[in-house]
């Protein structure tokens, strides 16, 4: 981290999964910017942690369909961070 992906949830039911490490304390914000760029994606993003716990979601903001998530990492570790479209659909566009 820092980091930009340029990603595609290229088909019904896909969920892209990235991975990265922290340490306890540290605030990652994770933005996603899709539906202000004209994409049909509503997506919505999960943080787990190793243990495959949620730490955080975020789908929709006051702003739009675009989550915009920032959290709090509760243990030093690797965590995951899962973006899918929050009506399972897919395709290039998305």
């Amino acid at each position: 981290l820092p980091a930009t992906v340029d990603g595609v949830v290229g088909r019904e039911k896909d969920v892209d999964v990235y991975r990265f490490t922290g340490t306890a304390g540290d605030r990652v914000r994770i933005e996603t910017v899709a539906a202000k760029l004209g994409s049909p994606v509503d997506a919505a993003v999960t943080v787990y942690d190793a243990a495959r716990q949620v730490v955080a979601s975020c789908d929709d903001t006051a702003d739009g369909r675009d989550p915009d998530l920032t959290v709090t990492l509760p243990r030093d570790g690797a965590y995951f961070v899962a973006v899918m479209d929050a009506n399972d659909l897919g395709g290039p566009q998305y």
